[in-house]
């Protein structure tokens, strides 16, 4: 694990500009950043990470997630998480791959975090499309008891259940993202490594509290909030923000809650399982029951596309520029950090297909001068005398042999080929520095959007049959993923849509759940998926 300082999102922008050099992967290396319409990497923060929009030659997008700091166990706690969801059935979780040396930033290797990019809305962007009507938000709240269920029935945890990282995809089911607090069996005993988001966790809760019940609190939370809005959608509007609408001191004062109180006079399921969120809110959060033991059905096991479903329309808006859209002319202010209580817009806002729009600014003057900074081209300078030192052997004896055949002496000779080689760095930093023009925008929500054409997501109309609840699926252990069966060939990845021999190192880092197997060449080409460009299967 790097030790010191860690990339600034500067660096990392920098460095997914070059995937050639930065990455590691085959796939990444030949690979393209989204673009924002300044022509910048379109790219968002979170507490923990960078994430990037990278699109492959097969066209198939990947999250990639560059992470902020260290957390020194984070590898170890990463490959606990991946075994265990090799051994469970967890359709919830977005499939995702961990490098500890995924990319080059800096100068040095840091990890990185390789996802599926879901295509879908994250939870606080869709709700508002949905509100009054009453099937969609119980419908809803039979997915989110699913998404509980599996987490129970797999004796783990999420560790930070709330809208950024909860998405309706496109099938209306709900996927859960970001597991870097995940608890998974194998790490009994140990310390949570985060504390999750403050509006959605119990107030006691410490780093020491680190076990299966500890979305309980959280999963009721949400679950509540499902309930109360499909009686009363009024709450919305009134309560939310940077959250659903509970926030942080509804749990550390609960009987003097103004939203508690209003909850409990919509009576019913509202009432009841508000009652049980204060109880829970005085107790220690082990204690917390889970909504699972608070409601009188069953969900349904039914996949949410096989439900009959009526149409309702997303509004949604996205800086990003899709692979060739000509970007609109910048206005003379780019949009700037909102301050929306710090909180950074979540990388898959962005990520529904047929959802596009550009940020635009009021203003309608000129494009403002191009302002050259000498630090970035000292900065950028340093970069291209590093990238320059693995051609020494190259440079340095053509330089040198032609100041010699100028009549140079062998030490002028030298510090003229240093010198030019200085010289060559700084125009191409400046040059670099002069492209850039502006920085790369990080906004959690834009001051002023146009809105892309409205993009309408079947959800079922009703709540499907109750289906008992089975019992966890048997554990599916993988004891060497280089095994073959039958006439199998080669090996691919789910996430990655690329095919290689058994035997390629690319192949034997596919985890177990995002591996793929195929009789033939023809057999891999035709489910879509192209061939490694390192074995060449």
């Amino acid at each position: 694990m790097p030790t010191g300082q860690w990339p600034s999102s500067r660096d990392y922008v920098e460095a997914v500009q070059n995937p050639a050099l930065a990455f590691q992967d085959p796939d990444l290396k030949t690979s393209t950043a989204a673009v924002d319409r300044l022509g910048m990497p379109f790219v968002t923060s979170g507490q923990f990470a960078y994430v990037f929009k990278m699109n492959s030659a097969n066209g198939k997008a990947q999250a990639v997630r560059c992470f902020r700091g260290s957390v020194g166990d984070r590898e170890d706690r990463y490959q606990r998480i991946d075994d265990h969801l090799d051994k469970v059935s967890a359709p919830c979780f977005v499939s995702f791959e961990y490098d500890p040396q995924g990319i080059m930033a800096g100068g040095k290797r840091y990890p990185i975090q390789v996802m599926e990019w879901i295509g879908g809305f994250p939870l606080d962007v869709y709700l508002p499309n949905v509100l009054g009507r009453r099937d969609m938000l119980k419908f809803l709240a039979d997915q989110w008891l699913k998404a509980l269920a599996t987490l129970r029935d797999g004796s783990m945890a999420h560790g930070d259940l709330q809208h950024g990282n909860i998405i309706v995809d496109e099938s209306n089911s709900l996927r859960l993202v970001d597991l870097d607090g995940m608890y998974v069996p194998a790490m009994a005993g140990w310390q949570s490594s985060e504390l999750g988001h403050r509006h959605y966790q119990h107030p006691k809760r410490t780093p020491s509290y680190f076990d299966a019940t500890l979305d309980n609190f959280s999963g009721l939370v949400i679950y509540l909030s499902f309930v109360a809005l499909a009686e009363q959608p009024s709450l919305w509007n009134e309560f939310h923000d940077e959250n659903l609408i509970f926030t942080k001191s509804d749990f550390e004062n609960p009987r003097t809650s103004k939203l508690l109180n209003k909850v409990k006079a919509i009576g019913g399921d509202s009432q009841r399982l508000a009652n049980a969120l204060e109880k829970a809110c005085s107790e220690h959060p082990s204690r917390c029951p889970s909504a699972l033991d608070l409601v009188t059905t069953t969900p349904s096991k039914l996949p949410a596309w096989m439900v009959n479903s009526p149409v309702v329309t997303v509004q949604q808006a996205t800086r990003e520029v899709k692979p060739g859209q000509t970007p609109p002319p910048a206005s003379s202010s780019p949009p700037h950090a909102g301050s929306n209580g710090g909180q950074s817009q979540p990388w898959y806002t962005a990520t529904a297909s047929s959802v596009s729009g550009v940020a635009q600014s009021s203003a309608t003057t000129g494009v403002a001068a191009i302002q050259i900074s000498p630090r970035d081209v000292v900065r950028h300078t340093v970069t291209y005398a590093f990238m320059g030192i693995f051609l020494v052997w190259l440079w340095v004896p053509l330089f040198r042999s032609s100041f010699i055949g100028l009549g140079a002496s062998s030490l002028a000779a030298t510090w003229l080929s240093i010198m030019t080689y200085a010289t060559a760095c700084a125009l191409l930093a400046y040059r670099r520095t002069k492209k850039e023009a502006r920085p790369p925008v990080f906004s959690s929500k834009p001051a002023s959007l146009t809105a892309s054409p409205s993009v309408s997501i079947p959800i079922p109309a009703a709540r499907s049959a109750p289906v008992t609840r089975s019992q966890p699926a048997p554990s599916r252990v993988s004891t060497k993923r280089t095994t073959t069966v039958g006439n199998v060939s080669l090996v691919g990845s789910k996430i990655r849509l690329i095919y290689h021999k058994p035997s390629c190192k690319w192949a034997i880092k596919i985890s177990y759940r995002n591996r793929v197997q195929f009789t033939s060449e023809a057999d891999a080409k035709g489910r879509g998926y192209r061939a490694c460009s390192v074995c060449s299967p």
